[in-house]
């Protein structure tokens, strides 16, 4: 008897778990399958193929992107080791999300940027970004530095 009643309350629970779950989702707006052009068009990197950029330390970087988003060119630091000597960029653009990195030879450093494209209140574009710098030697509390830079077109 106890079997036939747990068999009929699992004929019911599983009769009403489409109901639930459409109740439980009622409020959810329905999610739209992407569709290969919109991904395209999201994916497609919105910074311009050629460009030149500032920051307000006077470091400036010039780079191209290709079709699938990769970007290579060069950056020249304003500060610090190696001042005034370009260096090798290589990155990444999807969309307006743009990551790069420089690998600062002879000064045993990497320093790695992502950050978002935006048009400032002047309709410039501007690059604003998140970076950490590792230097390539025995771990430390000062192995690692972070910061923030907002870059700007140059014309």
């Amino acid at each position: 008897m106890r079997r036939l009643a747990f068999l009929g309350l699992a004929a019911c629970l599983a009769a009403l778990l489409p109901v639930l779950t459409a109740i439980a989702n009622a409020n959810e707006p329905p999610v739209a399958e992407p569709t290969p052009a919109s991904v395209e068009d999201r994916d497609r990197c919105r910074l311009p193929s050629h460009t030149a950029w500032s920051n307000g330390l006077g470091s400036t970087m010039r780079f191209e992107v290709a079709d699938d988003g990769s970007i290579r060119g060069t950056y020249r630091t304003a500060v610090g080791c190696r001042a005034g000597v370009d260096q090798p960029l290589v990155g990444f653009c999807t969309g307006s999300a743009v990551s790069f990195l420089v690998h600062f030879q002879g000064c045993g450093s990497t320093t790695a940027w992502a950050g978002t494209i935006e048009r400032d209140d002047s309709d410039a574009l501007a690059l604003d970004t998140l970076w950490h710098l590792v230097r390539g030697r025995d771990p430390g509390w000062d192995a690692t530095v972070a910061g923030n830079t907002r870059f700007e077109a140059v014309e």
